[in-house]
C-alpha cells in the first residue's frame, strides 16, 4: 500500500494514516470480489508509469501530458450487479 498512498517522509506521519489504511484495504477487498471485474481492453487497461530518481515510480496523467505521483490511468470494466446493501 505504501507505493500508492504516501503518509509523509522521515519522522513526520499523517494523523489519519491508520484510518486511511483500514478504509483503503476494506474498499479494495469489496471491489476485488466483484464478479467479472477486469482491465479495459487495449491501451486503456494499461497503467502508464516510469521509474524516477531514487527508485520511485511516477505515473502519467490520463492525457499523457505530465506525470503524477499516484496511478490514475488504468481503466477497468465491470458489468455485473451490485450486491444488496445489508440492513442494520
Amino acid at each position: 500500500m505504501s507505493a500508492y498512498a504516501h503518509f509523509g517522509w522521515g519522522p513526520h506521519q499523517c494523523l489519519g494514516m491508520s484510518l486511511c489504511k483500514l478504509a483503503l484495504t476494506t474498499m479494495l477487498k469489496v471491489v476485488g470480489r466483484l464478479d467479472n471485474l477486469r482491465r479495459a481492453p487495449g491501451p486503456q487497461g494499461q497503467l502508464k508509469k516510469i521509474p524516477s530518481h531514487g527508485g520511485i515510480t511516477i505515473y502519467m496523467t490520463a492525457d499523457q501530458s505530465s506525470f503524477w505521483p499516484f496511478p490514475s490511468t488504468m481503466k477497468i470494466q465491470w458489468d455485473g450487479e451490485l450486491p444488496p446493501l445489508a440492513a442494520n
